[in-house]
């Protein structure tokens, strides 16, 4: 019984952590929160530098469109939707993207 536990235990080690692989859905979810009591205007400002960064991967054609909502339920919250092209069409998978947007 000890080596059949000390076995399940060395099995948990050699395995990968994890049971599924991660999935590349072709999209990215981006949120933001500013700080308590700005603007529309404010939260815009912040709007323009996020879609800078994206930009060049849009001109690359591995981002199809993104679409924003300024100010969903605060006025100081972002969400935005990142739609990427399809597999064949890009280079890069949706968690490498992720990283490198970090």
């Amino acid at each position: 019984a000890v080596a059949l536990a000390a076995g399940a235990v060395a099995c948990v080690f050699a395995l990968e952590r994890e049971l599924v692989p991660e999935e590349d859905r072709g999209q990215i979810s981006v949120f933001v929160t500013g700080p308590d009591g700005v603007g529309l205007d404010y939260m815009e400002q912040e709007v323009v530098e996020i879609e800078a960064v994206l930009q060049p991967y849009l001109d690359s054609g591995v981002i199809e469109s993104a679409f924003t909502v300024i100010g969903r339920y605060d006025l100081n919250r972002i969400g935005m939707t990142v739609r990427l092209a399809d597999w064949e069409s890009r280079d890069i998978s949706q968690q490498d993207l992720i990283a490198a947007l970090e």
